[in-house]
């Protein structure tokens, strides 16, 4: 995911850990998936590897948020927008 996302859900309040920051850009998936579970974190992601849930299921982690946009450049700023708008508190939310 585009480090802008978690600049814009930082900025809006949310507690977000970015894979850059944690040193796990370009993982593969089972990394940033014991990460996120380690921290009890949900998992905002483009990678749509996670999005298969006999590989994930509900239960195993904290909730996984998986988007499949066509451009991701532009539509960052409006995914960042809903966010803020729907989870005003910050929650528990924080891997992106």
């Amino acid at each position: 995911m585009p480090a802008d996302l978690a600049v814009m859900l930082r900025a809006a309040g949310h507690d977000v850990h970015d894979v850059h920051d944690e040193g796990l850009a370009g993982a593969d998936a089972s990394p940033v998936l014991a990460a996120a579970v380690q921290e009890d974190r949900g998992l905002v992601t483009f990678d749509l590897d996670f999005a298969d849930v006999r590989q994930y299921p509900p239960g195993s982690h904290a909730g996984m948020v998986v988007f499949r946009l066509l451009d991701q450049r532009w539509a960052v700023r409006d995914v960042a927008r809903a966010w803020g708008a729907t989870h005003e508190d910050g929650g528990g939310w924080g891997w992106a």
